[in-house]
């Protein structure tokens, strides 16, 4: 083999590697929530020489992955200019984005700009993370939070909650700061302590109305009542 058929197989490969994607960072231009499918611009450009570079045009209906399997899911907001990292298929994915099933692609397309799928997550340096330590498991958005602390710890943060159950049941020791509203019937199977006083229109104790209930054997003056009536 001379040294030109080789510069040439070699300039041949160079140029054939230049054309393949493997990754990249890109940013969110348009997303469809309802088909998790998104427009991006790649945020780097394709080096040719040091007075040459190409700017990568846009990429449409990329699927964007987002955490789930089967009918279990933990899906986040995707937001115009949000990073992702772009992976590029080894083969063409548009039959198969079609309906999910095994496909033999029509193209012979391989690692190319069209055939990129979208991972959520990717930040640059510039950026702090939601993170301020390295301990915790945190689950965050906006003001709300869960936190996940060593030693089986749980704290959870926010303005509003609403917990829609057909049953709860909670077994330890509950404490609670604040007033508390019941909207329903409360029933205690054990003793109750109150250490301040309790408010009520009406009680009933023993299956009788203490707020117009008689006594029997009522005595005047400074003699003691009978038992309710």
């Amino acid at each position: 083999m001379t040294i030109r058929t080789m510069e040439f197989l070699n300039t041949l490969i160079d140029k054939k590697i230049s054309d393949m994607h493997i990754c990249l960072p890109a940013k969110i231009l348009e997303y469809d929530h309802s088909k998790q499918q998104a427009k991006v611009k790649p945020l780097i450009n394709k080096f040719v020489n040091k007075d040459n570079t190409i700017i990568l045009p846009d990429i449409y209906n990329v699927p964007v992955m987002q955490l789930s399997s089967g009918q279990a899911s933990i899906t986040m907001p995707v937001n115009i200019n949000d990073t992702v990292l772009l992976l590029f298929s080894e083969a063409s994915l548009e039959e198969w984005l079609t309906n999910g099933q095994l496909a033999t692609p029509d193209d012979p397309r391989r690692n190319n700009l069209t055939d990129a799928i979208a991972l959520l997550g990717l930040r640059d340096f510039s950026k702090p993370a939601q993170a301020d330590n390295n301990t915790d498991l945190l689950i965050k958005y906006d003001n709300s939070e869960i936190r996940f602390k060593p030693a089986g710890k749980l704290d959870i943060k926010c303005s509003d909650a609403t917990l829609q159950v057909d049953n709860l049941v909670i077994n330890g020791k509950v404490d609670i700061t604040g007033n508390v509203k019941i909207d329903g019937d409360l029933e205690v199977t054990s003793n109750v302590k109150v250490s301040n006083k309790i408010t009520s229109t009406t009680a009933t104790i023993g299956n009788k109305d203490f707020a117009t209930h008689a006594h029997l054997g009522v005595t005047t003056g400074g003699g003691t009542s009978g038992p309710v009536a």
